[in-house]
C-alpha cells in the first residue's frame, strides 16, 4: 500500500510542476492542495478530528487524534469540477481514567485508509461527493489484564474485531454570507468483518449548520461554529 501511494505521488510531481495558465489547459493539477473538497462531517464518529469529549454523568473520555489529507487535487475551471485524493489515519480512545497529564486508555480504534472526493459547483451553491476505503480494527490498552493473578478482568478477554469497508457520501452545500447549510446521505458497505456476525451494510444521513462570523477568526484563520 505504502508503495502504491509512493508511486502515485511520483506519476502526480511532473504534471503538478507545469506552469499552466487558463489559457493553455482545461486541467489544473496541485500537489497538496489547501482545506480538503470535502470536510468530515461534524456527527459522524467514524471521521479524523483531534480532541477530547467528556461524559458529564461519568468519568471516561474519548481521546480523538488523527488526519485527513488532500494529496492532489484536479480541477478543471470551466466545467466547475474538482476531484481529490487523499488520505485519512486516525484513532479513537476510550479513557477510563486520568492523573495529572497521564491518561489510562482502555481501549482504541484504529482507522487507516484513503479516500476519493468531488465538488461540482453550480449557480450558488455545490454538490459534494466522497468514497471512502477504510480498515478499522480496535485493540485493549490499559487496565484488562491483572498480571499478579494471571487472568483476564472480570474474565472478558480480547476478541478480533476488524472492518475493511467501503463509503459513499453525497451532499449539497448551500452557503450564504455568514455560514453555510450542508445535508448528506450516505452507505458503507464492509467486505471483512470479524466477527462474522458484524452487520456489513449501514447508512447515514443528516444535515450541518454552520456559523462563521459568530467566533471571529482564530490564529488569522477562519473559525466556524
Amino acid at each position: 500500500m505504502i508503495r502504491l501511494r509512493f508511486l502515485v505521488v511520483l506519476l502526480i510531481l511532473p504534471l503538478a510542476g507545469r506552469s499552466q495558465t487558463p489559457d493553455d489547459s482545461d486541467v489544473r493539477v496541485k500537489l497538496f492542495p489547501a482545506g480538503l473538497q470535502f470536510t468530515p462531517l461534524k456527527a459522524n464518529s467514524q471521521e479524523s478530528r483531534v480532541g477530547i469529549m467528556k461524559f458529564l454523568n461519568a468519568g471516561e473520555l474519548v481521546l480523538d487524534v488523527g488526519n485527513t489529507s488532500d494529496l492532489f487535487l484536479i480541477s478543471l475551471p470551466r466545467a466547475g469540477l474538482n476531484v481529490a485524493m487523499g488520505v485519512d489515519f486516525f484513532g479513537k480512545g476510550f479513557v477510563t481514567g486520568s492523573q495529572g497529564l497521564r491518561l489510562q486508555v482502555d481501549a482504541l480504534d484504529g482507522f487507516l485508509g484513503g479516500h476519493l472526493s468531488f465538488s461540482k459547483s453550480l449557480s450558488d451553491s455545490r454538490l459534494l461527493g466522497r468514497l471512502r476505503i477504510l480498515h478499522q480494527s480496535a485493540h485493549l490498552v490499559d487496565g484488562n489484564y491483572n498480571v499478579s493473578q494471571g487472568s483476564w478482568i472480570d474474565n472478558r478477554g480480547p476478541i478480533p474485531f476488524t472492518r475493511d469497508f467501503g463509503e459513499l457520501t453525497v451532499g449539497h452545500l448551500l452557503p450564504y454570507p455568514s455560514g453555510g447549510l450542508r445535508y448528506y446521505a450516505g452507505v458503507a458497505y464492509a467486505v471483512l468483518v470479524r466477527p462474522d456476525d458484524l452487520g456489513r451494510l449501514s447508512y447515514l444521513g443528516g444535515a450541518e449548520v454552520t456559523l462563521e462570523s459568530l467566533l471571529g477568526p482564530f490564529m488569522d484563520q477562519p473559525s466556524q461554529l
